[in-house]
């Protein structure tokens, strides 16, 4: 079986639409290169959850970053690959910090695998 990462796109905008913060406070901004996808379903996940999505041709790490970070409008910028999971509280934890102390300008956070069949499977990559 082989690892196809968009096959976890429902479940990644799933994780940002339930996070504990209010929805007001998140931004998603969705970059594809893929235009024959569609992510119609977001307002099933979340009618309260504001998202666009840009078609933006062949794109990389370095290329996202770039696209996403002109695109937004927020004062922190959180990256999420299309196979990565939040758990429900990171965005509150990321506010918490970025309001206490005011300096901070990177927090880099670990990955932490859901599942076995995830642990296999990106042992496999």
């Amino acid at each position: 079986m082989d690892y196809v990462r968009h096959d976890y796109i429902k479940e990644t905008i799933e994780t940002v639409a339930n996070q504990s913060i209010s929805k007001d406070m998140i931004e998603l901004i969705i970059l594809t290169d893929n235009y024959t996808e569609s992510f119609s379903f977001v307002p099933q996940i979340s009618k309260d959850l504001a998202y666009t999505v840009y078609y933006t041709g062949l794109i990389n790490f370095g290329n996202a970053l770039a696209i996403g970070a002109g695109l937004s409008r927020g004062k922190v910028i959180c990256l999420l690959d299309n196979d990565d999971k939040w758990s429900k509280n990171k965005l509150k934890h990321l506010y918490y910090y970025y309001s206490r102390y005011p300096d901070i300008t990177f927090i880099k956070d670990e990955v932490i695998p859901f599942s076995e069949k995830e642990i296999n499977l990106a042992l496999k990559l």
